[in-house]
């Protein structure tokens, strides 16, 4: 019987993604909204200096039944 070598397929190592390469984003990937400049204008400060969003950011009509995180 003949013996039969097995064929394998050698793959090199040298193909390397472009993606991985460091320094190489595009701006496809950052998201519009990310550019926008926001306008603060209309947040109020309090005594202490830190901003009001509230008028900004209304709660739901449950809001005392909801746990508050920080």
């Amino acid at each position: 019987r003949d013996k039969k070598k097995s064929k394998k397929r050698h793959y090199e190592d040298e193909e390397e993604d472009e993606d991985d390469v460091p320094g190489n984003d595009s701006q496809e990937a950052v998201p519009s909204a990310a550019g926008k400049q926001v306008d603060e204008s209309g947040t109020k400060v309090d005594e202490y200096g830190a901003k009001d969003y509230r008028l900004q950011m209304p709660l739901k009509d449950d809001h005392t039944s909801r746990p508050l995180w920080v």
